[in-house]
């Protein structure tokens, strides 16, 4: 009997111990820190100090595998002049680049894209019918900084005259790092020299393509213009080069050892050397991505086969003819990339 009645009471006791347990917890709990501190102890105050900066000459820093580059020339009252220029190797497209027969170059182009924004479109002459308005897009230029009423700097290109080592002359482990103050050799007269403004329009660019009319390259035709513009039609800095030291430099040694590999061309072309100079009309400098910038030979060269009976190669009016002459547009494009290196020269006599 005695056993019955504990095993009745067994549960009914341990569920009131459950209950007393709930109880006790919800009647001891309470916030940590509750009523701790008053919230009126606290004030504030004021401190107030003198600050007093300078600006620092820094004469070199480092300045080769950078974003972006700075070009031109600007001068203020409070910090100087600077003068902003920049070489770059360039990269070789193929081995032993052929030209084909009879090959000549019709324009050499160096092209560097602006920062820009696209904001609408705007009216514009069509390059190819002067009596006609277009749509272009209208960009607007990021990171270009001018001054006075006709903002441009002189600009000269040379042929670079001292090699870019990737690796440290004196521990070949590690990768060489160039600074802004660094001396480079530059190698005759320039390949381009004049006069260069931010243009927010210097969206296209016509090349005149020409055929000859016998071995001798006398009497060239005007065959064809072909328009030349980038992807959207952005604004780029368009750089002229001298047609005939091109030639002699890449035309004429395409088929030698110079042109067998990527690292026997660098050696043989070091690079391109972009200087900028104070042309005393206003002052200009801009911020440009060379990762997208890049020289291109346009050329046409003699091409000999024969017709389809659709088709009128040399534009006489007659198809299917055999072994005609005629000429074809080509491009060899050398992008600005490998080793490039921004320079900056500042003076600060006259500053405040």
């Amino acid at each position: 009997m005695f056993k019955k009645i504990l095993v009745v009471m067994k549960y009914p006791i341990f569920i009131v111990a459950i209950l007393v347990g709930i109880v006790s917890c919800e009647k001891d709990f309470k916030n940590i820190g509750e009523n701790l501190l008053d919230d009126n102890l606290f004030s504030t105050g004021s401190y107030s100090a003198q600050i007093k900066a300078h600006s620092i000459r820094v004469n070199s820093n480092k300045t080769n595998g950078m974003g972006h580059y700075l070009l031109g020339y600007t001068t203020n009252a409070q910090f100087g002049s600077l003068k902003a220029s920049f070489v770059s190797q360039l990269n070789l497209p193929k081995s032993n680049p052929s030209f084909g027969n009879n090959a000549v170059i019709d324009s050499v182009v160096i092209t560097i894209p602006y920062l820009s924004t696209l904001d609408g479109t705007q009216d514009a002459t069509d390059p190819n019918d002067p009596t006609k308005t277009i749509k272009v897009p209208n960009y607007e230029l990021d990171s270009v900084f001018t001054s006075g009423t006709n903002p441009n700097f002189q600009l000269n290109v040379f042929e670079l005259g001292t090699y870019l080592n990737p690796l440290d002359p004196n521990n070949p482990y590690v990768e060489n790092e160039l600074f802004s103050d660094d001396v480079f050799l530059k190698t005759g007269s320039p390949l381009y020299s004049g006069l260069v403004s931010p243009n927010r329009n210097d969206t296209l660019m016509v090349i005149n393509r020409y055929q000859y009319e016998n071995a001798s390259l006398t009497n060239r035709i005007l065959y064809k213009k072909d328009t030349i513009k980038l992807a959207n039609s952005k604004p780029s800095l368009k750089i002229p080069m001298n047609k005939q030291r091109i030639k002699q430099i890449f035309q004429d040694n395409a088929s030698s050892s110079h042109f067998a590999s990527n690292e026997n061309f660098k050696h043989y072309f070091r690079g391109l050397y972009f200087e900028a100079l104070n042309s005393g009309n206003g002052t200009a400098a801009m911020y440009l991505n060379l990762a997208d910038a890049y020289m291109t030979i346009y050329y046409t060269q003699t091409t000999v086969d024969d017709e389809t009976a659709e088709e009128d190669l040399n534009g006489n009016g007659i198809k299917g003819e055999l072994n005609i002459v005629y000429p074809t547009a080509e491009t060899f494009v050398y992008s600005l990339s490998g080793i490039r290196v921004n320079l900056f020269e500042r003076n600060y006599n006259g500053t405040l």
